[in-house]
């Protein structure tokens, strides 16, 4: 790469890694790690999903500020993506599991803001029960 272009490279890589993580003055920063390791929690209690009985969520890394693509971006969607990580005992339910082996589940699921609540909630939109894989 010439000299010339570096810097404008070096610019346009810097955009791009904070693409989606600037905050807006109107939407507030994400929750506290240990709310919102409260709110997955209680988002996946222990006979939600078919099949598998939950026994652990835990949050994975960091959160990452997501925006609905539109015409207007000010009226546009935002939430919190997370990485949830679900652990769970197979109960054997319609040939979905075995009974009592160990599975593990990564999934993504989204916390958005209730302007008027002023509260956060885990969109409903974002659990899914499929994709578990037996460890044991």
């Amino acid at each position: 790469m010439s000299a010339r272009l570096r810097p404008i490279a070096a610019l346009l890589a810097a955009a791009l890694a904070g693409a989606g993580q600037a905050q807006d003055a109107e939407f507030p920063p994400p929750p506290p790690a240990a709310d919102a390791q409260r709110l997955f929690a209680a988002a996946w209690p222990r006979g939600s999903c078919e099949g598998y009985d939950i026994l652990e969520v835990r949050v994975d890394g960091a959160p990452r500020l997501q925006r609905e693509i539109g015409p207007d971006p000010a009226s546009a969607r935002r939430w919190y993506a997370y990485t949830v990580e679900l652990s769970a005992r197979g109960t054997g339910m319609s040939r979905i599991s075995e009974f009592g082996a160990i599975y593990r589940n990564r999934v993504h699921n989204a916390l958005s803001w209730d302007a008027a609540a002023k509260s956060w909630s885990v969109d409903a939109r974002t659990q899914r029960c499929g994709g578990w894989v037996k460890l044991r």
